[in-house]
Parts: C-alpha cells; sequence; structure tokens
C-alpha cells in the first residue's frame, strides 16, 4: 500500500511502514510540512497515495468538494490519536499494525474517507 503520512504523525510512523513492507513518506519529506491540507490532499491524488491524517474536520469537506467537481480523489484513512495509546514508541508502533492489517484486509480501498479503528 502505498501511504503518505501527515505531519501530526512522526517520521518514526513512516520508518515503521517501509520496515513492514510498505511504500510510505511522509508530508516532511515531500517538502510539504506547514502546507495547508488541500495542497497535501492534492500531492497524495497525483502520487496515487492514501493519505493517513487526524484532521476528518478538513480532509472530509475537501473530498466532498473534489468528488463535486470532478475532479480525482483518493482514500484518506482518518487515524485519531484518541484511540491509540498514549507515549510515541506505543502510538507509532499501534498505528503501524492497524495500518497494516487495513491494507490487507482492504487492498481496493474507494476514493474517500475511511476511518481506522
Amino acid at each position: 500500500m502505498r501511504f503518505l503520512i501527515d505531519e501530526m504523525f512522526g517520521p518514526d510512523v513512516v520508518d515503521r511502514l517501509r520496515a513492514a513492507g510498505h511504500d510510505a513518506v511522509g508530508v516532511r519529506d515531500l517538502g510539504l510540512a506547514s502546507n495547508d491540507d488541500a495542497t497535501v490532499l492534492a500531492r497524495a491524488v497525483k502520487d496515487d497515495r492514501v493519505v493517513v491524517t487526524e484532521n476528518v474536520a478538513d480532509v472530509v469537506p475537501l473530498l466532498d468538494q473534489r468528488a463535486s467537481t470532478g475532479e480525482p480523489l483518493t482514500p484518506a484513512l482518518v487515524a485519531l490519536k484518541t484511540n491509540l495509546p498514549r507515549g510515541a514508541v506505543k502510538m507509532a508502533n499501534a498505528l503501524v499494525r492497524r495500518l497494516d492489517k487495513w491494507s490487507k484486509a482492504t487492498p481496493e480501498p474507494y476514493r474517500h474517507v475511511h476511518w481506522l479503528s
């Protein structure tokens, strides 16, 4: 699975995903840190990547807007930190395990919002 990890998740998530065999990049890797969500989403569409973010408040309306105008979409996977263990290492490990499980269960995700459980 090709992931684009938003900046609220650390670079260790990207490293762990790569170690698990996924094609993963972070917004920092692409020089997109501190860019608006529309820019990040557009890059994910261009690169055919699943966006992993916590920012549901901005991503869902952006996907809806793109859909209403016929623009290309990409899957966006919402991962809420409140549903992950506390502590950077525990959070990264749990997120990577869940992303790996999700990617195996959803090899062809639809191009809109998904919720990571």
